[in-house]
């Protein structure tokens, strides 16, 4: 069991940085991204957020149009 939560936490430190980006980028809180850290359901509740949530985020293409 400890050696799971331990790598369950490596995982997480090596994906916030990237997952902290995406939120930014996304227009949203990118506090969120510090969910990783709780052992499996973290992901699912970074990834529910980031689904569930509307992205504040103009593309190019929009901007030209």
């Amino acid at each position: 069991m400890g050696s799971f939560v331990v790598e369950a936490l490596v995982v997480a430190l090596f994906l916030l940085y990237p997952v902290w980006r995406i939120f930014k980028r996304a227009g949203l809180n990118p506090i969120y991204s510090l969910t990783l850290f709780i052992p499996v359901l973290g992901f699912l509740v970074a990834g529910a957020v980031l689904a569930a949530s509307r992205w504040s985020v103009s593309t190019k293409t929009e901007e030209v149009q």
